[in-house]
């Protein structure tokens, strides 16, 4: 959710693997215009609709994949600019989004991808979560409403954290990893190892210096994070 330490993780990941072809998308609703497509195309069920029925899953898996790649490659062309174009020698990219609402997708991007997406849940203590969105003065219309109303804030938290006590079981782990912000803080390399190997990168001192200098990347930061990283 918002105020977890999206921004400042997504931040590092691109600085220490800029150069193996990672690209930040930023807050782009890639996966939100993917589950969209999905519902026109299949009902609002469409996530038990494709893990159930196979035909419905050869029909339209491929179009829905080609949904979120160039869902993926318009917000590229918006969000990074070409002098920071990212340099690898086999030509792969992988892309990192971070919109806040993400989490409710991440079935669908598990589905359609399998082993070829890497979830990260990023967690923090719910009680910085909520004063931090609650005093953040969101201008982003309907989908942050919620921000404002306390009572609002703890029904929106019950059910994140329901879901994600049900994804936690049903997306292999391999495909899916907590990763707290307070980690991250107080274990910053040991953090940011085990990451780096979930990610099936192969973690070195060049890539921890990288790490370690987020805050000089040279992109700018739109979220309500902006004055952290």
């Amino acid at each position: 959710p918002p105020r977890s330490g999206t921004s400042l993780l997504e931040n590092i990941i691109i600085s220490a693997s800029r150069h193996d072809g990672y690209i930040a998308l930023g807050e782009a609703p890639v996966l939100h215009e993917a589950s969209a497509r999905a519902e026109r195309e299949l009902g609002k069920d469409f996530i038990n609709t494709l893990a159930q029925d196979r035909q419905a899953w050869t029909r339209h898996r491929e179009s829905l994949v080609e949904a979120l790649k160039s869902a993926a490659e318009e917000s590229q062309a918006v969000s990074w600019s070409a002098a920071t174009e990212p340099i690898n020698q086999d030509g792969q990219i992988t892309f990192v989004t971070k919109w806040p609402f993400d989490f409710s997708h991440a079935a669908l991007a598990a589905l359609l991808l399998g082993d070829a997406v890497r979830i990260i849940h990023c967690r923090r203590d719910l009680r910085d979560v909520a004063v931090s969105v609650y005093l953040e003065n969101f201008k982003h219309g309907g989908t942050l409403l919620w921000t404002f109303d306390l009572q609002s804030l703890r029904t929106f938290f019950q059910r994140y954290l329901q879901l994600m006590a049900h994804l936690s079981t049903a997306i292999p782990q391999q495909i899916l990893r907590e990763v707290w912000y307070e980690d991250v803080i107080l274990d910053f390399d040991g953090t940011l190892t085990g990451l780096a190997g979930f990610l099936g990168a192969d973690w070195s001192p060049s890539m921890t210096r990288r790490a370690r200098n987020f805050h000089l990347l040279d992109r700018e930061v739109l979220t309500a994070s902006r004055d952290q990283v």
